[in-house]
């Protein structure tokens, strides 16, 4: 009987490891492992670590991501314009632009414009250069435009916001493909706007929503924010007052460092993430709160957030954020020692451009690529 037992016994342990073996024989999910990666952009080393290396803007076009800098505040002097090859993995000089930063990148009339800021040259024109083949060309074209803020194409015409240090209109509109710019009366109570009463006037931002033009207006030092909507001619006409509805918190260059359409609303970074589908009600996102707010995308159907927080040891909390509808949930976090303040996105990986705007750090003006693989 006991040997009978004792048989039963050892027939379930063997049974037991056999299927412990197996169990722990199958295959486990595996880990996705976060790689962020430097992608070397050259920097000449009488500038390694300035404000001017700081990437206000990247923008992917016909396969290459370029890449914007400089420093209007401190006048940095003329801005080189580079250009990475995504498929080469290289980087290339492509023009050296004679205006003390680029901060933006705009298409018009499918061509890539890179947008002045502070001139080399003098005051009288604002400019933008048009990136034809291989090499950008000057437009000194922008009267007045002293910061060439943001273009747009509408109705068949091209519109440059400008930034302005004299009583005159901050809009000019071309009607002839960019070969002249004539000036924009901005309306409000039916009269036309007085800026005399400011040093500067600045229009940062054009929004096109629902099928309309508007143009975010702000005048003095940040005293007045407003929102106009383009009528037709050479009127824009006020719309809303934003000056308590938004908040600058500035986090790039660009005033509003980003803005995209998503399902039916408009999104738009200061800083602080907002949204709103009447450009009148204007909400901020409270998941994001805490931190800025640096740039924003859509792709793959979905919306994805840049925000970098500080943190403890002087670095910065990076993270990407990801909604399909009305809730945001975090793609991925990584600490630098310098916040991202903008952002691409090509074939499963994001490009971050880095920089602290407020002060000089070697790692100013890196170029990094994300993906979980």
């Amino acid at each position: 009987m006991l040997k009978k037992v004792f048989s039963i016994i050892i027939a379930v342990a063997m049974l037991l490891c056999v299927a412990v073996f197996f169990a722990c024989d199958e295959p486990s999910e595996p880990q996705k492992v976060l790689t962020v990666s430097d992608l070397a952009r050259p920097i000449k080393n009488e500038v390694v670590g300035k404000r001017q290396n700081c990437v206000w803007d990247m923008h992917l076009f016909k396969g290459k991501l370029y890449v914007g800098t400089g420093d209007y505040t401190a006048n940095s002097g003329q801005t080189e314009i580079l250009a990475y090859d995504l498929s080469k993995k290289t980087w290339e000089g492509v023009w050296t632009a004679p205006s003390h930063a680029i901060t933006r990148f705009v298409e018009i009339n499918s061509k890539l414009v890179a947008l002045g800021t502070d001139p080399i040259n003098d005051w009288t024109f604002g400019e933008y250069y048009t990136l034809e083949q291989t090499e950008f060309f000057t437009n000194r074209k922008l009267p007045g435009g002293i910061h060439n803020f943001d273009m747009t194409v509408y109705d068949g015409k091209i519109f440059a916001g400008l930034g302005v240090q004299h009583p005159d209109s901050p809009i000019v509109v071309s009607e002839n493909g960019g070969s002249s710019f004539t000036r924009i009366t901005l309306l409000k109570n039916e009269n036309p706007l007085d800026f005399s009463n400011y040093d500067t006037a600045r229009v940062y931002e054009f929004i096109q929503f629902n099928g309309k033009l508007y143009a975010v207006l702000v005048v003095g030092d940040n005293e007045r924010t407003e929102l106009y909507e383009y009528i037709g001619g050479k009127y824009f006409v006020y719309h809303d007052d934003w000056t308590e509805k938004i908040t600058f918190a500035q986090a790039g260059e660009n005033m509003l460092c980003g803005k995209v359409l998503y399902n039916g609303a408009l999104y738009f970074t200061s800083g602080v993430l907002y949204k709103t589908t009447d450009l009148t009600t204007i909400t901020s996102e409270s998941t994001l709160s805490q931190g800025a707010v640096t740039d924003l995308l859509v792709a793959n159907n979905s919306l994805f957030v840049l925000r970098v927080q500080k943190i403890s040891d002087g670095g910065y909390l990076n993270t990407i954020w990801k909604s399909d509808g009305d809730t945001f949930t975090d793609v991925y976090s990584f600490e630098y020692g310098v916040p991202t303040i903008c952002m691409e996105y090509y074939d499963g990986y994001f490009y971050l451009g880095m920089g602290d705007k407020l002060n000089n750090n070697p790692l100013n003006g890196k170029v990094l690529s994300v993906k979980y693989q």
